[in-house]
């Protein structure tokens, strides 16, 4: 009994002697293998016997200098249109409304149609179809060889100036205030406009307002100002009201006085309540 006991510890301990071994052996084993692995040939490792690798990359000069240009054209020209309406919130929102590219990306373009350009002509010299990163080799190489980096430098400039301002853009006309173009809020939730309508009284002198509400007025609108002479002297007041004025809605207010103040006189919105 005793020498069957010692030998199933020696059987036992040769067994857990055994795991670690051929563990040990897994483990170099794999890391053999991962230290044979061929990293992957250039592109112009990659060619056809016989064709040149600085031919090749030249080749595409006229191409794509021709795109650069043409795009570099294209991203000015829109930048251009974009100027005056991108500094007028309601103006942006009209634009980016209309305009069918206002959604583009412009910077993130300029890859693909380079490398639509370059591809071809990658594909044609190669012994094997050219891999992703084969073919933006190719195409750095080609820019390089073409001395067509600070064009491309420009459009990349340009184009993400032009992807701002409309990025800009887009958030104004997402985030269009509730009063409609021309109208100043002057008072919260009460905005103004000069109207082109004529005063309704004789011999007087005064403005008429465009007023518009957020929330609706379901009592009155009340609306005060003061008359103001050219040495900042307030020389009379005067008020008008809107009987139940709902939100949105445009009424017009007069404000008037048969008072002549001296020098040039001027009138300020003092009161706007909603009732």
């Amino acid at each position: 009994m005793g020498v069957l006991i010692i030998v199933l510890v020696f059987a036992l301990i040769g067994w857990l002697f055994g795991e670690e071994s051929n563990q040990e052996s897994a483990t170099e084993t794999t890391e053999q293998e991962s230290s044979t692995t061929i990293s992957e040939p250039s592109w112009s490792d990659n060619l056809k016997e016989g064709v040149s690798a600085t031919d090749l990359a030249q080749f595409s000069c006229g191409g794509l200098k021709s795109k650069l240009e043409e795009r570099i054209a294209l991203v000015w020209s829109r930048l251009s249109e974009t100027d005056q309406p991108s500094q007028d919130q309601f103006k942006s929102a009209e634009f980016v409304w209309q305009a069918v590219w206002a959604n583009d990306k412009h910077l993130g373009a300029t890859e693909g149609m380079l490398r639509a350009i370059t591809g071809p002509l990658l594909e044609a010299g190669s012994k094997e179809a050219p891999t992703e990163v084969q073919r933006s080799e190719f195409l750095n190489e080609a820019i390089s060889a073409c001395n067509l980096g600070s064009l491309l430098v420009t459009l990349d400039e340009s184009a993400g100036a032009l992807d701002d301002r409309l990025e800009s853009m887009i958030w104004s006309a997402n985030n269009l205030p509730w009063y409609p173009d021309g109208f100043e809020e002057a008072y919260p939730g009460v905005a103004f406009r000069k109207s082109e309508r004529g005063l309704d009284c004789y011999s007087c002198s005064g403005i008429v307002y465009e007023v518009i509400t957020q929330f609706s007025c379901p009592n009155q609108l009340y609306v005060e100002a003061n008359f103001i002479d050219g040495n900042g002297t307030i020389f009379d007041w005067d008020n008008d009201t809107v009987q139940s004025l709902s939100a949105g809605q445009i009424a017009y207010v007069e404000l008037y006085t048969y008072s002549s103040g001296s020098g040039q006189r001027t009138i300020s919105l003092t009161k706007a309540d909603c009732f």
